[in-house]
């Protein structure tokens, strides 16, 4: 039971660790964005570093998943879905045209349900690993 605990704790980490790789990438350009005061193209480059974290984050959530219970591996998908939500929230405000009125507001919402997201899946996947210990 111990050797199952430490391996489930260590991909509940992994995706954890992943995922907050991602999101502060995505934080930083978003911040970087707030702070222009008129319009520039997207940084495509930037775009392409956050969904290389998305992606890691991603194929981590998968071992998640196939860890289980079942409980993480729903939490686990919710908290990729709104990663993935915020990052495209971002990505669609970096691209908005010159010539629009641009608002932070959808990705300030994705952020905090992403935030929410993180919260609920560490709870579950706490839940878990205790009721793992508790059977040893």
């Amino acid at each position: 039971m111990r050797w199952r605990r430490e391996h489930r704790q260590a991909a509940y980490l992994d995706l954890i660790e992943a995922s907050n790789t991602a999101d502060r990438a995505n934080q930083q350009y978003f911040r970087e964005l707030l702070a222009i005061t008129e319009p520039i193209p997207a940084d495509q480059a930037r775009l392409a570093e956050i969904r290389q974290h998305f992606k890691h984050a991603e194929h981590l959530s998968y071992k998640v998943m196939l860890e289980g219970p079942a409980e993480v591996a729903q939490a686990a998908q919710r908290l990729i879905d709104a990663l993935a939500t915020v990052i495209s929230e971002v990505r669609e405000y970096a691209q908005t045209s010159a010539g629009q009125t641009r608002s932070a507001a959808g990705a300030e919402t994705a952020g905090w349900t992403y935030s929410d997201q993180q919260k609920e899946f560490l709870g579950i996947a706490c839940v878990a690993l205790d009721e793992i210990s508790n059977l040893a």
